[in-house]
């Protein structure tokens, strides 16, 4: 997912993917312990891609109390 897509996202749809991503990561955890996961990179995939959520949702919130501390 881009960050453009990421971008055009509510705030309750980011929540959403967040949580999906976390799964994710978990479930990919699960199976490297076990050697399952056959692609170690996708793990490193959905990390980051957690962080690019987290850091639109910390702009966002940021955002709004600079605007509410400009009034």
């Amino acid at each position: 997912m881009t960050v453009q897509e990421l971008r055009k996202k509510t705030d309750e749809q980011l929540k959403e993917v967040l949580s999906e991503l976390r799964e994710t990561v978990r479930d990919m955890r699960f199976q490297l312990v076990t050697r399952q996961l056959k692609d170690v990179k996708s793990l490193k995939k959905a990390k980051k891609n957690i962080s690019r959520v987290l850091t639109i949702m910390k702009e966002r919130e940021l955002n709004e109390q600079s605007s509410d501390s400009e009034k």
